[in-house]
């Protein structure tokens, strides 16, 4: 199965050594502009071009401004390589574009394929069943619930580990970690994880 890497024009993310690990990179219009930064020559580069500089004689164009550049690429990958992809998501929210930030994490929700969002802050996952994940000690993270339904969550491996009960009116449970490996798995409904990135510049 594919693993396959998004790159937006949002808030930059020294995210380097991350995306030399994936096997297909696409730039998505002025992400190509942080790829080059990085050093990382993608492998295929689409937009509307409205904020890309100098871009490549490959560049596939999509004027189209009723969907943003983001739900051009997962077309896109969905198109060329099916539905048998993972898929994160680097650089596609933006302090200064609420609109690209939420549409960003609305999208996580709906495409089963994306595994995670990767912000300046922030990697964050949808979660409607399981997640394990890797984590340095004493980090923050964070569970949301997501939708009208009530949530039963276990969690080991952070401070306050054991099972919890969330309603959708509530703030959610900020937590940190305890453990290298936490657990997250869902009883009922569904949760938004956010799990503190400390990056370092490549």
């Amino acid at each position: 199965m594919k693993r396959i890497a998004l790159v937006g024009n949002g808030d930059f993310i020294p995210c380097q050594v991350q995306l030399q690990t994936y096997d297909v990179v696409i730039a998505l219009d002025g992400g190509f502009n942080h790829c080059k930064v990085l050093a990382i020559k993608p492998d295929y580069v689409l937009g509307d071009g409205d904020s890309i500089t100098n871009p490549p004689d490959d560049f596939i164009h999509d004027q189209s401004q009723t969907i943003t550049d983001l739900q051009k690429g997962l077309n896109f990958v969905q198109k060329t390589f099916g539905h048998e992809v993972k898929i994160d998501l680097f650089c596609v929210t933006s302090g200064e574009r609420l609109d690209h930030t939420l549409n960003a994490i609305y999208l996580l929700t709906q495409y089963k394929q994306i595994q995670s969002l990767f912000s300046v802050n922030e990697q964050i996952w949808f979660v409607d069943k399981s997640l394990i994940i890797k984590s340095p000690n004493k980090t923050r993270l964070s569970i949301l619930p997501y939708g009208k339904n009530e949530v039963d969550v276990r969690i080991s491996g952070c401070k306050w580990s054991g099972d919890f009960h969330l309603k959708s009116d509530q703030s959610g449970l900020s937590n940190k970690t305890n453990d290298e490996n936490i657990s997250i798995i869902i009883k009922s409904g569904c949760v938004l994880v956010s799990l503190e990135t400390i990056w370092t510049k490549p």
